[in-house]
């Protein structure tokens, strides 16, 4: 939990996201690179009252991690089992572990945003606003 600090930081200030629509096309996506610090995620989840979202990536009325999965995080079996899973946990942009590999999912989602600007985009119109578009490592 040492980047606490940070966390709040972007999500109070930095990043765009609405946590009662977690699938929003044109949110800012924070992909947390190290495994060994999913509890933020986590924690984040639960602060921000993220709704959950089903496999068919419908918004569920409920919110995604409650204190008693904060509670039960790193046990078997449950939600927070290991680090922070992609369609386990709302606004857990990917599965990411400690090596390293968010930083190429990061670039890659930023292409794709890209990618979707140039084909979706109109000129009075804009589905994905690229003027935001970051990389925060």
């Amino acid at each position: 939990m040492a980047l606490a600090p940070l966390g709040y930081e972007l999500w109070n200030h930095v990043l765009r996201f609405d946590p009662e629509d977690p699938i929003w096309p044109n949110r800012d996506r924070f992909v947390l690179s190290n495994g060994h610090a999913s509890m933020l995620a986590v924690v984040a989840a639960a602060s921000y009252r993220v709704k959950a979202v089903n496999p068919e990536y419908e918004v569920l009325g409920q919110i995604s991690v409650k204190l008693e999965d904060i509670a039960a995080f790193r046990q078997i079996g449950q939600q927070g089992a290991g680090s922070s899973e992609y369609h386990f946990v709302s606004g857990v942009e990917t599965t990411t572990g400690p090596l390293g590999q968010g930083i190429a999912t990061s670039v890659g989602m930023a292409i794709a945003q890209k990618f979707l600007a140039a084909r979706y985009n109109q000129p009075d119109f804009a589905i994905f606003d690229l003027q935001h578009l970051r990389i925060l490592r």
